[in-house]
């Protein structure tokens, strides 16, 4: 597959067979995908690696005071099971009684707050803690396994907040030598979730307010007390998801995991 230069014409991309052919779950090509979209968003490189540091000196504090999931043990979690995913797009309102037939539930960051609104308790919580942080501790509080990502423009809240999580798990968008993080596929907390799954073995995977083209949930992030169309940096963000989330539907579909998008 040739590097990702440019993610705006994903319908033509997604029809080259070349994307099924290539493991969309390889360290490698998340590597040069994390650096395509440095170079679309205007990431700092430098600041994702200090990150990568910053994680891995989190996850050895949380080894040495047993709060730390590596994500094998999240895998023995979701392998073989029916995995749903709830996201921040509005549909998650009229999907929520979808989640009552999945085995396990993983919220993607703010889906967490609704989910809780609703007696709902997430298994797993996908986050780059962007989200409304009162319902990702009452998430973890709860029994939720918190898959952490940590990037450039995130440190100080990781900082604050990983230490109070009783079960996390760190990943990042830069690779190192470090031994404590993982470099989990997925650029939004989306499809981190998908790409976790994936990794893991689920049986099948159906997305739950994952429409990325629809109104962004009130409880997507604290400064929104209802709905709202995507602003310019989400619109930009979600069409870069929405590529990824198309080619891990290849991805399942070849390798017989059942998927199904609301």
């Amino acid at each position: 597959m040739r590097p990702l230069s440019s993610l705006s014409d994903t319908t033509t991309s997604l029809n080259r067979l070349e994307l099924i052919t290539i493991s969309a779950l390889s360290p490698l090509y998340w590597s040069e995908v994390y650096e395509a979209i440095r170079a679309i968003m205007h990431y700092n490189r430098a600041m994702d690696c200090e990150a990568s540091r910053v994680a891995n000196r989190l996850a050895y504090d949380a080894m040495l005071q047993g709060r730390f999931i590596a994500i094998q043990d999240i895998c023995s979690l979701l392998k073989g099971k029916s995995v749903c995913i709830a996201g921040g797009s509005e549909s998650l309102i009229r999907q929520l009684g979808a989640l009552n037939e999945c085995e396990r539930i993983i919220a993607a960051d703010g889906a967490s707050m609704f989910l809780l609104e609703n007696s709902i308790d997430p298994d797993i919580v996908v986050s780059d803690l962007d989200g409304p942080w009162a319902y990702l501790l009452k998430a973890s509080q709860h029994g939720a396994y918190m898959v952490v990502h940590v990037h450039g423009d995130n440190i100080p809240a990781v900082k604050h907040l990983a230490p109070m999580f009783k079960k996390i798990a760190l990943t990042t968008q830069c690779p190192t030598d470090y031994s404590y993080f993982s470099l989990l596929p997925g650029f939004t907390d989306g499809e981190r979730a998908i790409g976790l799954a994936l990794i893991c073995g689920a049986a099948s995977i159906v997305l739950a307010g994952m429409r990325t083209w629809e109104r962004v949930g009130y409880w997507s992030k604290p400064w929104l007390s209802s709905s709202v169309k995507p602003w310019t940096e989400k619109k930009r963000k979600l069409s870069i998801a929405e590529f990824f989330i198309q080619l891990f539907s290849l991805y399942a579909k070849e390798n017989g995991v059942k998927w199904q998008r609301l």
